[in-house]
C-alpha cells in the first residue's frame, strides 16, 4: 500500500527528530532560566539573550503545533479505505473460492456415483465396471477424492491463512464386503484424510465408543459427543503435550433427514479461535454432499454382493 508507506514515513521522520527537539527545548530552556536570573537592565546581554531564547522556544512549538495539526489524516482514512477494499476483495476471492469447491465436488459426486445401476436395469454394469466401482476404494480415498476442493482450500475458507490441519470424519454404519462369506458388515469409526499436525495417533478408530480415555482422547472425545448428542457445530479446544488445539465439529446428516447425524466432520487446527460466521452453513453443505456420497457407497457395495449372487 503505498499510503501506507507514506505513513511509515512520516512517523520515522518524526521518531527521528523527536530526541533533537527534546534536547534543544532542554537547552534553550536552560538558557530562558539563566537569563531571567542574570537580567540588570533591559539593554544588557542577558536581557537579549532571554528574548532570543523565548522566540526559538516560541519558534519550536509553532512547529509542533503546526506537525501536530498537519498529521497525515487523508493517509489514514486512504489507508482504511485500501484495508477495506482489500477486505472486500479477499471477501469475494473467498465466496467464489467455495463456490467453485461445491460445484467441483458435487460434479465429483456425480462423476462417482453416476454409473451406479441397479441389477433390474437393462443397462446394468458387468462385472469389471462394477471391480471398479466408487466401493473398491478405501473409505479414506474416496471421502479425500470427494471433498479435495474443499479441504485443500481450508486456510481460505476458514480465513486461518498460516494453520496446518488435521481432517478426519467419523462415519458411522458404513457397509463393507466380507469376500469369504459375501455378506455385509457394518464398520464405525474415525477415518483420518489429512494430517498436517501430525496428531493422528489421537485420532483413534473407536475414540467416540470408548470408555476408559485420557488426556487430549477423553477431551476430543467430549467436543465430538457435544456435537453429535446436539446435532450440532461445535468448536472446541483441546491440549496435547501443553500445546492449544482447536477442533470444529460438524454433523453429517442422514440423506434426507438433517435431524438425525450419521457421522461428523472433523477439522483441526491452532488457529480457529474465531472462524467466520458461516462456516457452520458451509460445512453443512459440504456435508449434506457427503451424506450422499456415503449412501451410494452403501449401494455400491450391496450392489456387489447381490450380483454374485
Amino acid at each position: 500500500m503505498k499510503n501506507l508507506e507514506a505513513l511509515k514515513k512520516w512517523i520515522d521522520t518524526i521518531i527521528k527528530l523527536g530526541p533533537f527537539i527534546i534536547v534543544f527545548e532542554v537547552i534553550i530552556g536552560a538558557i530562558m532560566a539563566i537569563a531571567s536570573s542574570q537580567i540588570k537592565a533591559i539593554d544588557s546581554l542577558w536581557f537579549g539573550i532571554l528574548i532570543f531564547s523565548i522566540i526559538v522556544f516560541t519558534a519550536i512549538n509553532i512547529f509542533k503545533y503546526f506537525n501536530e495539526k498537519n498529521f497525515p489524516k487523508l493517509l489514514i482514512e486512504n489507508i482504511e479505505n485500501e484495508i477495506n477494499e482489500d477486505t472486500l476483495s479477499k471477501s469475494f476471492a473467498r465466496k467464489s473460492l467455495i463456490n467453485d469447491a461445491i460445484a467441483s465436488t458435487l460434479i465429483g459426486l456425480n462423476d462417482q456415483t453416476c454409473k451406479l445401476t441397479n441389477k433390474a436395469v437393462p443397462n446394468y454394469a458387468t462385472e469389471e465396471e462394477i471391480s471398479n466401482r466408487m466401493c473398491e476404494k478405501d473409505i479414506e480415498d474416496g471421502v479425500l477424492n470427494l471433498l479435495r476442493p474443499f479441504i485443500t482450500n481450508l486456510h481460505l475458507v476458514l480465513e486461518s491463512f498460516n494453520s496446518k490441519f488435521t481432517v478426519a470424519t467419523y462415519l458411522q454404519n458404513i457397509a463393507s464386503e466380507t469376500p469369504k462369506q459375501d455378506i455385509v458388515e457394518y464398520n464405525t469409526g474415525i477415518y483420518v484424510l489429512k494430517d498436517e499436525l501430525k496428531i493422528k495417533e489421537s485420532l483413534i478408530w473407536d475414540l467416540l465408543e470408548r470408555t476408559d480415555l485420557k488426556s487430549e482422547k477423553q477431551e476430543i472425545q467430549n467436543i465430538l459427543r457435544l456435537s453429535i448428542n446436539n446435532n450440532r457445530f461445535e468448536n472446541g479446544k483441546f491440549k496435547i503435550n501443553g500445546e492449544e488445539y482447536y477442533l470444529l465439529s460438524s454433523t453429517i446428516p442422514i440423506v434426507c433427514d438433517d435431524d438425525h447425524p450419521d457421522g461428523l466432520f472433523i477439522v483441526i487446527g491452532k488457529d480457529l479461535g474465531n472462524v467466520p460466521n458461516d462456516i457452520e452453513e458451509i460445512f453443512r453443505i459440504f456435508n449434506r454432499v457427503l451424506a450422499n456420497w456415503i449412501s451410494k457407497y452403501n449401494e455400491c457395495v450391496y450392489s456387489r454382493i447381490n450380483y454374485k449372487e
